[in-house]
């Protein structure tokens, strides 16, 4: 049962990077059941539990259930879903508050239901969704906000491939050089590499600004050893980027302060959740999209718009009741507003399907930001 537990951002947040990302094994993932956030305890007992959580002062809106599947069992299992070639597939992951792994289909599949049901019969729940699609302001300069668009190919005099980008980012290794990130497939995919990133101004000229390095994906999805559909770009000489994103539809002007990063667990439920992309430069969608609860979290997803097929680990699924994402929106910034204004960074906008487990329920899929601290380096910026 979804609902509104006292400090779960921030409860959450603290699970998954002191407990979850350093003990997979004796942890069964958390979700939010009503007024509480349920925290799974696979490795250890119910009060041992308790108290580590305790000491780590977490003990307020949370509590300590015994679980049988942990966050590595349901990795696996999630893994072998995905082995099995399945056609149909769309998106695998874990549902914390099941204690299985979510399997989406295409279409009705018995023969992938009788393949996940010789892998182990209670470990999967099936379901039948539309294909997911990746997803593709206006004149920012320097310094650069998230949010803008980024365009990474010139196709002609006025247009070329666009995305967006989420957050100003800091020097992994120390030194004074301005980052931005965006997402993986928007650098590559169907074949192509795009390692320019380029501004347009108002009266179409074109500008290189920055030059895309790492990445955690290539032509095929998640590359071993990285998650996510995440990307970073480093800026040239005399450009930088600004703890600032923009806010609002269209060609906004409007603009928050990003202070932080935050995680949200499967089940969050809130209005106060936002995307900001450039969809609405490209015909498409408003460039914000206010998602209002979090359906699931470390899902594996298949992009079927690309050639060949792009698959991407760890994405959560934000829904809204009618509205998505849309083409130019990937790479864009997903944020929590703060009471005092602020925002928090919560992920990067990679894709969206149109057809939810809800009546017209739309998912948007996005990487949560603490991925790219973790796999990339740097931190986000939160001062000017």
């Amino acid at each position: 049962m979804r609902g509104d537990p006292i400090d779960v951002e921030e409860n959450y947040s603290t699970l998954v990077e002191k407990f979850f990302n350093v003990e997979p094994d004796r942890w069964g993932g958390a979700f939010v059941n009503g007024d509480t956030l349920a925290v799974r305890a696979v490795g250890y007992s119910v009060p041992y539990a308790e108290a580590m959580l305790s000491r780590a002062g977490l003990d307020k809106g949370i509590s300590v259930i015994p679980g049988t599947r942990s966050i590595r069992d349901l990795e696996l299992l999630t893994q072998r879903a995905i082995d099995l070639g399945i056609g149909s597939l769309v998106t695998a992951g874990p549902l914390y508050a099941r204690e299985q792994v979510a399997v989406g289909l295409r279409a009705d599949d018995p023969e992938a239901r009788e393949a996940l049901a010789q892998i182990d019969p209670g470990a999967y729940i099936a379901y039948t969704r539309s294909r997911a699609l990746s997803t593709s302001r206006y004149y920012d300069t320097s310094p650069f906000y998230g949010g803008n668009r980024i365009l990474l190919k010139q196709v002609s005099a006025t247009a070329g491939v666009a995305c967006s980008s989420a957050f100003a980012w800091s020097d992994p290794d120390g030194g004074s050089d301005n980052y931005m990130v965006t997402a993986a497939h928007c650098y590559y995919s169907n074949g192509n590499t795009r390692p320019q990133v380029n501004r347009i101004s108002s009266n179409q000229v074109w500008t290189p600004i920055g030059t895309l390095g790492w990445s955690s994906g290539n032509d095929f999805g998640t590359v071993p050893s990285r998650r996510g559909d995440v990307a970073t770009y480093k800026l040239l000489a005399g450009n930088s980027s600004k703890n600032k994103i923009y806010v609002g539809t269209c060609d906004t002007s409007s603009t928050r302060t990003v202070s932080g990063q935050s995680y949200l667990p499967e089940g969050w439920t809130g209005t106060n959740l936002f995307t900001s992309g450039s969809a609405c430069a490209q015909g498409a969608g408003t460039g914000e999209v206010n998602l209002d609860w979090i359906s699931a979290v470390n899902q594996t997803v298949v992009f079927t718009n690309a050639t060949p097929n792009q698959t991407f680990n760890k994405l959560t699924i934000g829904n809204n009741a009618s509205t998505c994402v849309e083409s130019g929106d990937s790479g864009g910034a997903v944020y929590l507003i703060r009471p005092n204004g602020e925002a928090l960074a919560v992920g990067v906008v990679s894709g969206a399907d149109w057809d939810g487990w809800g009546p017209l329920n739309c998912h948007s899929y996005y990487t949560p930001i603490g991925i790219v601290t973790q796999d990339f380096g740097g931190s986000l910026k939160v001062t000017q």
